[in-house]
């Protein structure tokens, strides 16, 4: 039954493309963390569930042709298909940029210091650089951590391989 296989490839690839551009447009607007990637593969998985699109109705057409390979098929997409976590790994630069206002301010508090500058320009040397960057290194941060997660969408995807494969050897 190799159009079988063809249709459920064909699927297949729908499925993944689907799931692909969901979990794009998920990191795009925030975080991707495992629980949120889980959440749309779950959200994504409901496609084959579903008569209304191509995907469904090829396991309803599995259903009626072949109860036996729909069950061992439907297990594996709605019982077995999960994603294992990925341990995110970060960069140590990243860990020393909330220390980078501070160094800014002793820098600049010693350049006042070489100077002899008066007491309120030590002042203003040692407060306005952590008060200015906070807001632009939080927002440096969390796209960095964005572009991280972004970069494990193809490792969560190569995750499927084996159920795709599983799938094969039973059709």
């Amino acid at each position: 039954m190799e159009d079988l296989k063809e249709s459920f490839l064909k699927n297949w690839d729908r499925f993944v493309t689907e799931l692909k551009g969901n979990l794009f447009s998920f990191s795009d607007k925030q975080f991707l963390s495992y629980a949120s990637a889980s959440q749309i593969l779950a959200d994504s998985l409901f496609e084959w569930k579903s008569e209304a699109n191509v995907i469904g109705r090829w396991l309803d057409k599995l259903k009626i042709n072949d109860r036996e390979k729909y069950e061992k098929v439907s297990g594996i997409l709605f019982k077995g298909i999960r994603f294992e976590n990925i341990e995110v790994k970060s960069d140590n630069n990243e860990k020393l940029l909330p220390y980078i206002p501070y160094g800014i301010s002793v820098a600049a508090l010693g350049a006042t210091f070489v100077f002899h500058s008066s007491i309120w320009l030590k002042v203003m040397a040692a407060v306005l650089p952590p008060v200015l960057l906070k807001s632009p290194i939080e927002k440096l941060q969390n796209d960095l951590k964005r572009q991280t997660a972004k970069k494990l969408i193809p490792e969560y995807l190569t995750q499927l391989d084996k159920y795709k494969t599983a799938i094969l050897l039973i059709l």
